[in-house]
């Protein structure tokens, strides 16, 4: 038998708003009740597909390739969205699903916020189109702005990144402190490798000290210049028209600051270490070069 699909997606940005019209309970709510009043769709079984934290800008949301493959089955006769941009921010995929793949799965297409109904030949496809484009252009000026808003962030040394680095915490406005425990676990990893112990030495010894530190996160801590009072940021950044996709850029456009944090061990210490690691990656290798203050050393 076939089933209705209602289509809910909440995005991250939408999590941290307290707009109550766009949470996935209204959502659902207002699908059935458009639905319950709609004496064409009384037969049918109703099945929710959810994307709780996905962007409109993606179009591997996995409840959406589900619902699509439930269509290519022939095992759904409509489609309730609360509007346009739930299903797509993407225009040219949201004029695909509308004017081909929906029609040629005889599929009808009901977005109850936007007044759109594929059924009624009245509705001015103009119009829809118009909105599926804001719908793009608006969330891509709503990235570009939390781009810059990290930016500046991070120029005025904050860190705005998800999660301090192991040794450290975040206090207010984003700066870091040393967390006491973690920041003399990172100084007896770069002394007894500094004392010939290997990796997985260190590892084996700092678990035995009540810490989950594995040879991979040794390695880390030891290539990273975060403990010795450097931020390196800028790094990569999203693709314009690659949903989820990193670009990595040029070396030159990386941003080094230092003196935002405290540092946890010396910059002495922490070229020994570089110099004593030997396979030190070509990256690294430049930040040494390049860096004035680890020349002096």
């Amino acid at each position: 038998m076939k089933e209705i699909a209602i289509y809910l997606r909440l995005s991250k940005a939408d999590k941290e708003r307290t707009r109550e019209s766009q949470s996935i309970q209204n959502q659902r709510a207002l699908l059935y009740k458009a639905i319950r009043e709609d004496a064409s769709f009384g037969e049918y079984p109703i099945t929710a597909y959810i994307d709780d934290g996905y962007s409109g800008l993606q179009q591997d949301r996995p409840a959406l390739c589900t619902m699509m493959q439930k269509i290519r089955q022939k095992k759904v006769v409509a489609v309730f969205v609360k509007d346009l941009s739930r299903l797509s921010r993407n225009h040219v995929f949201l004029a695909g699903f509308m004017e081909k793949f929906c029609p040629t799965y005889q599929v009808d297409l009901i977005a109850v916020g936007d007044g759109y109904d594929s059924r009624k030949e009245q509705f001015v496809q103009t119009a829809t189109r118009l909105r599926a484009l804001f719908y793009e252009c608006y969330s891509k000026d709503i990235s570009y702005k939390v781009r810059n808003a990290l930016r500046s962030k991070k120029e005025n040394g904050e860190y705005a990144v998800a999660r301090p680095p192991f040794g450290y915490r975040r206090e207010h406005k984003g700066i870091w402190r040393t967390e006491p425990k973690e920041a003399e676990c990172i100084r007896r990893i770069y002394a007894s490798f500094l004392r010939g112990d290997s990796q997985k030495e260190i590892a084996l010894e700092e678990s035995t000290r009540g810490f989950t530190i594995y040879p991979v996160k040794v390695h880390r801590i030891l290539h990273d210049p975060v403990y010795c009072g450097y931020f390196i940021w800028n790094k990569n950044r999203m693709s314009e028209y690659i949903p989820n996709k990193n670009i990595t850029l040029p070396r030159d456009e990386w941003k080094v600051q230092k003196g935002t944090h405290e540092a946890i061990i010396s910059e002495t210490v922490f070229l020994k270490t570089w110099q004593k690691l030997q396979k030190v990656s070509r990256d690294n290798k430049k930040f040494v070069q390049n860096t004035k203050s680890f020349k002096k050393l």
